[in-house]
């Protein structure tokens, strides 16, 4: 078993996927507080007419067990129409859909996680379609904008 695992570790090192590269979320800070942020982006996602699919409230769920975390909420949304066209270039990016936006309170704040459209797409080697990868990368600046301080938008 542990041959295995080092020979996955080998496989991945030479093929030149990169797991800091590939897993590259970014990080926005919100000026609202950890609820009102949560809420913000929940409305501004109804007016850009996506879909929340699902929220996880893993503060909550760690309570419930008897753990403490820090609040941490993750929330699953996009549109059916650009989910399905990114699937037709690449099935394999289902594996990325619904898209997420995680919410957590840090030491410094709230702040909003994302993985950025230029990741997916080069995560699954997608060519062209420039104009889908901006649009998706345009809906994710409304939403920063949506709950970021005033001076960093």
């Amino acid at each position: 078993m542990k041959k295995a695992g080092v020979f996955v570790v080998l496989l991945l090192m030479t093929s030149g996927w990169s797991l800091k590269a590939q897993n590259a979320v970014q990080f926005f800070n919100s000026e609202l507080d950890y609820f009102g942020t949560i809420e913000v982006l929940k409305q501004e996602m109804d007016q850009l007419g996506l879909t929340v699919f699902a929220e996880f409230n893993h503060y909550e769920n760690a309570l419930n067990v008897g753990l403490d975390v820090r609040p941490v909420h993750v929330i699953v949304f996009g549109n059916p129409l650009v989910g399905s066209k990114l699937i037709q270039l690449n099935p394999e990016v289902a594996f990325e859909l619904p898209l997420k936006l995680l919410v957590y309170e840090g030491e410094q704040g709230v702040k909003v996680g994302y993985l950025p459209p230029s990741v997916i797409k080069a995560r699954y080697e997608i060519k062209g379609n420039d104009e889908l990868f901006s649009g998706m990368h345009l809906m994710y600046n409304r939403l920063a904008g949506a709950v970021m301080p005033s001076g960093a938008r």
